[in-house]
């Protein structure tokens, strides 16, 4: 094994709830107006105001444990991508290989 992947620590880690009940409400008067641009960061708010700290140009890095939830936001679409599984290209062949193995014979 070359390197393990880096482990980021969970963003809410306390077991009190950060729900805003008030953010809902607004997210839902934004769909109702068609400000569909405003819902996602204020759905975000809703969750967690402590995300805003996560904000980037484009949208939102949030760390999550060991993978990294990215969320882009443009004028017409949002995008949500979370990779959690990174492979060098030497290595893709042969764990394609072995997963196509595994699907094919029965577990013993």
């Amino acid at each position: 094994m070359e390197k393990c992947i880096t482990y980021l620590p969970c963003v809410n880690t306390k077991s009190a709830s950060t729900i805003n009940d008030e953010k809902w409400d607004e997210a839902m008067s934004y769909y109702k107006n068609q400000q569909y641009q405003k819902i996602i960061p204020t759905i975000i708010d809703y969750i967690n105001a402590d995300f805003n700290k996560y904000k980037t140009d484009t949208g939102y890095s949030i760390p999550h444990g060991s993978i990294i939830v990215n969320i882009t936001l443009t004028d017409t679409t949002f995008k949500v991508d979370c990779d959690f599984l990174h492979l060098k290209d030497s290595k893709k062949v042969p764990l394609m290989r072995k997963l196509a193995e595994l699907r094919l014979n029965p577990l013993d």
